[in-house]
């Protein structure tokens, strides 16, 4: 069993394709992705898209953090291109949710913890 100061730990190796052309991303008054943090991750950031609006709201308001404005990506690959410029520890997640055993879920697309 894992503690909720262990963080968020992989449950399986499964690869998905997945383009995020079209998902959502909520960005802070620079215009800059929001960027979450999560117990036990170290310095990690994590950086939420989402496949709908509705999943949006929801996730944000169950991470109880504010944003400015939605952006919509407009190119998948593009937009993961950019991210590899970026020397901070970051990861990609989308869709993130309560599960109902109380752990946060989500698929994770992009991660640079180097």
């Amino acid at each position: 069993m894992t503690t909720e100061e262990e963080g968020p730990k992989r449950i399986t190796d499964r690869v998905l394709e997945l383009n995020l052309t079209g998902h959502l991303m909520p960005v802070d008054e620079n215009q800059q992705p929001v960027l979450l943090h999560m117990v036990g991750a170290g310095a990690d950031l994590f950086l939420p898209v989402f496949s709908t609006f509705e999943k949006l709201v929801a996730g944000m308001e169950l991470a109880r953090t504010p944003y400015h404005k939605i952006k919509q990506i407009v190119d998948g690959l593009e937009f993961l291109e950019s991210l590899e410029e970026n020397e901070t520890k970051l990861r990609v997640i989308v869709d993130f949710y309560k599960h109902e055993n109380g752990r946060i879920r989500f698929q994770e697309v992009f991660a640079r913890t180097s």
